[in-house]
């Protein structure tokens, strides 16, 4: 089965300095569908913090971070990070749109870090930019200097879009305690993305006339018993660190459609990660339908899987079955 797309594979090195996190809600139902999300910035740093503080009025030739022009904003929604565009309308700072599963009734998320960038005019390379601004987490001894501390908690509802409303102090590093991220330290963090596309030796295909893949669009084309479809499944990101043991990092997962799955993840450079990614494939089990476990992918740091490039990009093609010899992992079916 030909690959409907695939995206490239990168790794971006970024510096962390964690003052709160945000996750994204792993929706793993295939039909939902997506709502446009956006953040109002407020910078809530007084121009007496510094005499507040203890340190004495702002001196003439001093730098804050209102002296700078935002650039982009790293947040971690439900684990998941996303970094976003920033613009000023009349002064006032926003992120651009992202785009995350909503569904009528409302889905919940939390912000659990949001941290206001500077790139220096320098897009394309992350390695100089200046963290400005950040939010603090509640309890800590800037967290009553806004009125919602991290984490702040919001819904997403797919008949209208978000606008969430969030306040910043200006970071300096001296400060990092202070915002509530002592926990995570200041690491530098390699953000790495692998592109997984897989397919499903599917048979018999009157097994599965009920099941999800028969939403697919070129189910109707497929003639006979024994067909390849692109494969339905989501993957697990477990990570170790030194001898320490293995947590549940994130999910990812795709459509009825069997998309490419983008997975991103942090490689933390001073340490010595171990990956463990489970992969689950959407099968008949028993009398009923459901993901079930087919293999692990499993790697130290930087090392690479195996890829397949062709006009679509570079991904690690896996094929559950044997109708697919040529790709880079051949999974066994075991009933």
């Amino acid at each position: 089965m030909k690959k409907v797309f695939s995206l490239s594979s990168i790794a971006v090195a970024i510096m962390f300095v964690f003052m709160f996190s945000c996750n994204k809600t792993d929706d793993l139902l295939p039909d939902v569908g997506g709502q446009d999300v956006s953040f109002e910035i407020t910078n809530n740093t007084s121009s007496n913090t510094k005499k507040d503080s203890g340190e004495g009025e702002r001196r003439q030739g001093d730098i804050v971070c209102t002296d700078y022009l935002a650039s982009y904003v790293k947040m971690v929604i439900n684990g998941q990070v996303q970094k976003v565009a920033t613009f000023y309308v009349s002064g006032k700072l926003y992120t651009n749109t992202i785009s995350l599963p909503a569904s009528p009734e409302g889905v919940e998320y939390t912000v659990s870090d949001f941290q206001v960038f500077f790139d220096k005019g320098t897009p394309s390379n992350e390695s100089d930019d200046i963290l400005i601004s950040a939010t603090p987490h509640a309890g800590s001894t800037f967290g009553s200097y806004v009125h919602n501390p991290l984490n702040m908690q919001f819904v997403v509802k797919s008949d209208k879009k978000t606008a969430i409303a969030i306040e910043v102090l200006c970071y300096e590093p001296k400060d990092q305690a202070s915002f509530g991220f002592g926990y995570f330290g200041a690491e530098e963090v390699i953000v790495r993305t692998i592109n997984f596309f897989g397919d499903f030796c599917l048979s018999p295909k009157s097994e599965y006339l009920e099941s999800e893949y028969a939403k697919q669009t070129e189910w109707a084309n497929s003639i006979g018993e024994f067909i390849d479809v692109p494969a339905i499944a989501k993957i697990e990101v477990w990570r170790a660190q030194g001898t320490g043991a293995s947590t549940l990092q994130n999910t990812f997962s795709n459509s009825v459609q069997g998309e490419t799955i983008k997975v991103t993840y942090g490689d933390y450079k001073a340490k010595n990660d171990k990956y463990e990614f489970k992969l689950y494939i959407y099968q008949k089990m028993g009398t009923s339908f459901g993901y079930k476990y087919v293999k692990s992918f499993i790697f130290e740091d930087a090392q690479a899987l195996a890829s397949t490039s062709d006009a679509h990009g570079t991904t690690t093609y896996y094929v559950l079955g044997d109708c697919m010899p040529t790709a880079n992992y051949v999974i066994p079916i075991i009933k």
